[in-house]
């Protein structure tokens, strides 16, 4: 900035700086949580939601029976599954929810980069102008 800068212009360069910086923050942050649970404590790896015990009495009441559609359509009955469709069908709803998982955190991994890559060149950006502003005006009073 010029000698003669204005204080909106120093406000905004500032207020820009900080928001760019917890931007920045925020995408590290959260990509470093990614980083963490992927590849060093992969016990953490794990919906929070969704999943269930395929073997406790809980599955059955979720996957023990079902509405099916008879005399094309128009009524419906319940059939009871044997415990062995139960299981399959208890282990096909796990697997569906932990591959929505992966595709959720490639997601957010994908956002955090982006997040990154566009808040850096602009936090460096508006930093290097507050900064040199800085610089000046302290050079000025010595």
């Amino acid at each position: 900035m010029t000698k003669g800068s204005s204080l909106i212009l120093r406000i905004y360069f500032g207020v820009v700086s900080a928001v760019t910086l917890f931007t920045l923050m925020y995408g590290a942050i959260d990509m470093l949580t990614i980083g963490l649970k992927t590849y060093v404590i992969t016990a953490a790896d794990m919906p929070s939601y969704g999943l269930v015990n395929c073997d406790s009495p809980d599955a059955q009441y979720q996957f023990g029976s079902y509405t099916k559609p008879i005399d094309g359509g128009t009524t419906s009955t319940t059939v009871t599954l044997t415990p062995d469709e139960m299981k399959a069908r208890c282990e096909a709803s796990n697997e569906t929810t932990m591959e929505n998982y992966r595709r959720e955190k490639a997601n957010n991994a994908v956002r955090d980069i982006a997040t990154v890559l566009v808040s850096l060149p602009l936090f460096i950006t508006h930093f290097r102008v507050v900064y040199r502003d800085w610089t000046e005006e302290r050079k000025e009073k010595a």
